[in-house]
């Protein structure tokens, strides 16, 4: 992993009984020799076979054959050396080769192609914007939305921005953290046309 002044390693330990081990060296511009600091031991049990950071630097994962072990770190990666992580068992193969945070959480992948999403607290978005995109067709709209996992989600309609009541075209629908779709008849489209927004709330 690349974050701040460093690249960050995380050993791939065999051996029973021993750990991943943390490492980072210095990505300053030298002509010198640049020495691998070993920071410690990981609190994770079985090969690391990937590891990632979020872009801003706040969540640390590793993904293993047993499951993915998480860390809030805050910006500092180092601090996850002695600390117990959030382990997941969602994702178990002896496959898992690559691992990256999306927006939905953790997305492990494997030699053989497969891809896993595993969701635990640690990965959920924290700050996900409620978003709406609509599509008018001749037969009814398609609706992506997306809003943060468990906030309750209501579509309002109104023929004028400027002008009348909003109203409810759907009922209460959960965010999901992720990007999600809803179809509807277009019935509450003037032919004038008219405006949606996504009231979400906790």
């Amino acid at each position: 992993m690349v974050h701040g002044d460093y690249g960050w390693l995380v050993a791939k330990i065999r051996d029973d009984g021993k750990r991943s081990t943390l490492a980072r060296f210095s990505l300053t511009d030298t002509n010198e020799l640049i020495e691998l600091e070993v920071l410690g031991d990981l609190d994770v049990p079985t090969p690391a076979a990937a590891a990632d950071l979020t872009p801003d630097g706040d969540q640390f994962a590793i993904s293993t054959r047993a499951g993915t072990y998480s860390w809030q770190v805050g910006g500092d990666v180092a601090s996850a050396v002695g600390r117990a992580p959030v382990f997941s068992s969602s994702t178990p193969d002896t496959k898992k080769e690559g691992l990256a945070f999306v927006p939905q959480g953790l997305l492990p992948a494997t030699e053989s192609r497969d891809f896993y999403l595993d969701i635990t607290p640690i990965v959920i978005p924290k700050t996900l914007e409620p978003r709406l995109e609509v599509w008018r067709g001749t037969g009814g709209a398609e609706i992506l939305f997306s809003a943060s996992l468990g906030v309750s989600c209501v579509l309002e309609y109104r023929p004028r921005l400027d002008r009348g009541e909003w109203a409810a075209v759907t009922a209460d629908f959960p965010g999901l953290g992720i990007r999600a779709k809803w179809r509807g008849e277009v019935s509450f489209w003037s032919d004038a046309g008219g405006y949606l927004r996504l009231v979400a709330s906790p």
